[in-house]
């Protein structure tokens, strides 16, 4: 995969279209907030792409207005990020098709999905945006 940047460029947008559809399934005339960026490092042995995420808590409203959702369901995205990824990178012939059935049985634990999220502060329930003028 080192070699094949460019599908980092599609596992994020993978990551993305999870997110968008998380926060639809919540509040379907939502539009969600977020910045997605991949990290990688290491070398062919140990190489270890990952995203990082700036996510809102909620999502905004045609009208302007903000509106706090409950967090995503952690292990639910986690599960349908995991395999989006694997049949992505099998369709591409990065991976065997033999691995996803390994990973999900534990045979390879170092090719894991976590998702790590900070405590959420107590916020309003309701922002209103006021035009500028």
């Amino acid at each position: 995969m080192i070699y094949r940047r460019r599908h980092l460029g599609e596992l994020c947008r993978l990551v993305a279209g999870l997110l968008r559809t998380g926060f639809k399934a919540m509040e379907p005339r939502g539009q969600p907030s977020f910045i997605l960026y991949v990290q990688t490092f290491g070398d062919l042995v140990t190489f270890n792409p990952h995203f990082h995420a700036l996510l809102a808590d909620g999502v905004f409203l045609p009208s302007g207005t903000f509106r706090v959702l409950p967090p995503l369901p952690e292990a639910e995205l986690c599960e349908a990020l995991r395999h989006k990824v694997f049949d992505f990178l099998c369709a591409e012939r990065v991976l065997d098709a033999v691995l996803p059935v390994a990973c999900a049985s534990g045979v390879t634990p170092d090719f894991r999905f976590t998702i790590a999220s900070a405590p959420r502060p107590p916020t309003p329930k309701v922002a209103s945006a006021s035009p500028a003028t």
